[in-house]
């Protein structure tokens, strides 16, 4: 069963994020000697990366295993890259010294797909620590989009998704590579993402991508959860 947080205003959710990603990494270094995280994309997790970089000291970052949850097929110095995005919010400032790219502007993104796969495997045992999702107005998460063929996969980690209303290719983690994860966390903040969570939560006949998603927690602030009303 899903579960719904909402710490209060954008500034009091994004140091409840950054807190509970800090005090994760603590327990799984300190179990067992690293942590591994998978990143969003999008602005709203770029605001908990610079939250992130403030906390050099925090924990042992050299320690710390980054993963993304997908990418665009697109140089990893375009404004439109997921990880760009992500240093250029202030992680490349920590010193993280095990950073795992999606490659998913190679020309072959089937392959690169399949390599990533295999990373996964061989750094986490295909087991992630923590899993960060973001939620689109059409109801995807990462890049798993409404009718596309990644949602079918079932045998695969991560896969290259290509996304018709977009006309672009993703590599993509899989409900599979999701499922896996010790911990999955949704978050939503700001007006505009009111009407999609309400949909997502009261509407269960909607079967939007990220409906299919169990055990996760959802993380909204009190403008993206206004519209759910006694259901919060």
């Amino acid at each position: 069963m899903n579960q719904i947080t909402i710490p209060g205003n954008r500034e009091d959710t994004i140091l409840f994020i950054k807190d509970l990603i800090l005090k994760t990494a603590r327990e799984e270094i300190d179990k067992k000697g690293f942590f591994s995280i998978a990143l969003s994309g999008g602005s709203t997790p770029n605001a908990v990366y610079k939250s992130l970089s403030k906390e050099k000291n925090a924990i042992d970052w050299s320690r710390v295993k980054l993963f993304w949850g997908d990418e665009r097929a697109v140089p990893c110095d375009h404004e439109e890259s997921n990880y760009k995005n992500a240093m250029d919010a202030g992680l490349s400032t920590l010193p993280i010294k095990e950073i795992f790219r999606m490659e998913a502007e190679r020309k072959d993104i089937d392959q690169a797909a399949c390599d990533y796969e295999m990373i996964l495997k061989k750094e986490t045992n295909a087991s992630l620590d923590l899993l960060l999702l973001g939620l689109g107005d059409d109801g995807h998460t990462a890049s798993l989009f409404p009718h596309t063929a990644a949602l079918t996969k079932k045998d695969r980690l991560v896969v290259a998704n290509f996304v018709p209303e977009k006309n672009q290719y993703r590599m993509t983690l899989t409900y599979p590579a999701i499922a896996l994860a010790k911990k999955r966390v949704l978050i939503a903040l700001g007006d505009g993402k009111a009407s999609i969570v309400k949909k997502v939560i009261i509407d269960k006949k909607a079967c939007l991508p990220v409906q299919k998603i169990e055990d996760m927690l959802w993380i909204l602030d009190t403008a993206a959860s206004q519209k759910l009303g006694k259901q919060k």
